[in-house]
């Protein structure tokens, strides 16, 4: 199965914290990333005390691992890069969202796919874009032309390009 995962951290040493938990994943059994995008420097969305601005980015995955097995497996990362679960809006030192999952659509208390808001953020949608250009969303957009409307509304930087941040061990 395809999946996409984004990644974001706004704590210090963020960009370390990205490429710690893409080396996490890469590690894992039942796991294989297939494509990284560049990393994204944004703006924390919808916040209500001044935080840093996030480092974002997202891989797409292949993997025979069930989307509860993917999720709690995300959940073991943040945990072991120190998320502490201080609120939805707090600063993190990484936060991993599974956006999609094949074509799956789910809803439980746990897990809802795709991830109900991947169309609202261009943090996400813009790296997606990079690595999956001809993928359609489930707005029954292409996800470049959700990134271009974004763009327009929500400040997004480029800061490091896949050969920039990503090791070959990966």
């Amino acid at each position: 199965m395809k999946a996409f995962i984004s990644l974001g951290s706004n704590i210090e040493p963020r960009l370390h914290y990205l490429k710690r938990a893409v080396k996490m994943l890469s590690d894992c059994e039942g796991l294989r990333i297939t494509a990284v995008s560049s990393v994204y420097e944004t703006e924390p969305v919808e916040v209500s005390t001044p935080q840093m601005w996030f480092l974002n980015a997202v891989v797409e995955v292949e993997t025979h691992l069930s989307p509860f097995e993917l999720f709690r497996l995300m959940q073991n990362i943040e945990a072991r890069l120190g998320r502490e679960g201080k609120g939805l809006k707090a600063p993190r030192t990484i936060d991993l969202d599974l956006l999609i999952y094949d074509e799956l659509r789910l809803k439980t208390q746990q897990l809802e796919l795709p991830h109900p808001r991947l169309c609202e953020r261009a943090f996400v949608v813009i790296p997606l874009c990079e690595i999956a250009p001809k993928l359609t969303l489930p707005s029954g957009e292409n996800v470049c032309e959700v990134a271009k409307r974004l763009s327009n509304l929500q400040r997004v930087v480029l800061r490091f390009k896949p050969t920039e941040w990503v090791t070959s061990e990966i």
